[in-house]
């Protein structure tokens, strides 16, 4: 189970998947059931909603897809808790990050088909502008 609120607060999954580690020390911390896409030297891990992407043999993504899951994840703060799934809204997404004391900002990508809001750590939720949905919560780097 991802700890949603401890990834969009400190950017990393459960304190053990981050940024940098090699996609070696990944792999042995997943369960048998994921799937490599990509080659030895670029693509992703994908496990469930997780998708791990790397480039050589490190991590260079973390992302939690929801456009194509059902998947939903309790955030429970200060003010109460809420379910983040590929229904959540613009507005939900951002009291959530209000609510954890995250410092936010939108921002306008050349892409005119999705809406971006980044954490000052570089978390970024994407929503589509179509239909509305959350696409993901990811961070590069």
């Amino acid at each position: 189970m991802v700890d949603l609120t401890g990834f969009i607060k400190k950017g990393n999954i459960n304190s053990k998947i981050f940024l940098g580690m090699s996609i070696e020390e990944v792999i042995s911390l997943l369960d048998k059931d994921y799937e490599r896409i990509g080659n030895m030297q670029s693509g992703y891990i994908q496990v469930a909603e997780l998708r791990i992407g790397y480039f050589g043999t490190k991590v260079d993504e973390i992302a939690l897809m929801y456009f194509d899951t059902d998947i939903e994840h309790l955030v429970v703060g200060e003010y109460g808790s809420c379910s983040i799934s590929k229904k959540t809204q613009i507005h939900e997404l951002v009291q959530v990050l209000n609510y954890n004391g995250v410092e936010w900002k939108s921002y306008k990508e050349t892409d005119l088909d999705y809406f971006y809001i980044r954490a000052h750590n570089g978390v970024t939720s994407i929503f589509d502008l179509d239909s509305g949905m959350l696409n993901r919560i990811s961070i590069t780097g």
